[in-house]
Order: C-alpha cells, then sequence, then structure tokens
C-alpha cells in the first residue's frame, strides 16, 4: 500500500489562499480552486487564527550584502575599521560578525 504524498502549498499558492480567503470564499470553493482538500484549507488558516501573514522585509539599521562585502575584503587585505570613508554610516553593532570573521581569518593562514 503506498502512502499519499503531503504536497505543501507554493507561495503562489499561499499568496491565492489568502486573497480567496480575504475575498469571502468558502473552505470547498479554496479546495477545489487549489486543489486540495477543504480540511487542509481549514488547517492552513486555523494555523494563523485566520489573519495572513505580513510581507517579512528587513530592518533599515541591517547592512546590504554588498556593504558587508565591503567591510569584509577592506578587513581582509589589511584595512582597519577607522577608514570609514567609503562605507556606510551604520551602527557599529551591525559590523560586529563581520570584524570577528575578518579577525579569524587574519589569524588563521588557510583562509586566504
Amino acid at each position: 500500500m503506498t502512502q499519499a504524498r503531503r504536497g505543501k502549498l507554493s507561495a503562489m499558492q499561499k499568496t491565492e489562499l489568502w486573497s480567496r480567503w480575504k475575498a469571502g470564499q468558502s473552505l470547498h470553493e479554496i479546495g477545489r480552486a487549489l486543489g486540495k482538500d477543504h480540511v487542509v484549507i481549514h488547517f492552513l488558516l486555523a494555523r494563523r487564527g485566520g489573519i495572513a501573514p505580513t510581507a517579512r522585509r528587513r530592518s533599515g539599521r541591517t547592512l546590504t550584502l554588498a556593504e558587508r562585502e565591503d567591510i569584509s575584503r577592506g578587513l581582509l587585505y589589511g584595512g582597519t575599521t577607522s577608514e570609514s570613508d567609503s562605507r556606510p554610516k551604520k551602527p557599529p553593532h551591525s559590523c560586529v560578525p563581520i570584524l570577528w570573521a575578518a579577525y579569524s581569518c587574519s589569524r588563521n593562514p588557510t583562509c586566504r
């Protein structure tokens, strides 16, 4: 006897699920549109209390990928943290993981 595979919803299907729920469609209608049983739709909606999750976004205080690359490359090739002319003005605590990684790499000759 083969066991039925539990298929998860893709991001597009989840968006459609929440838009249909907000539009007032029934669990049966949403289930038919997504190819899932109404019980599965009920479970997914109940898990969030029927309230759609908000879109995720990064904090404005975090460094971007390009900023992190600039800092790590500068430290790797002999730069110092006081050379902040070309670096963005971010709070120092957001640089700590990068500084620690660069310090660790400078102590290990095989890292370069």
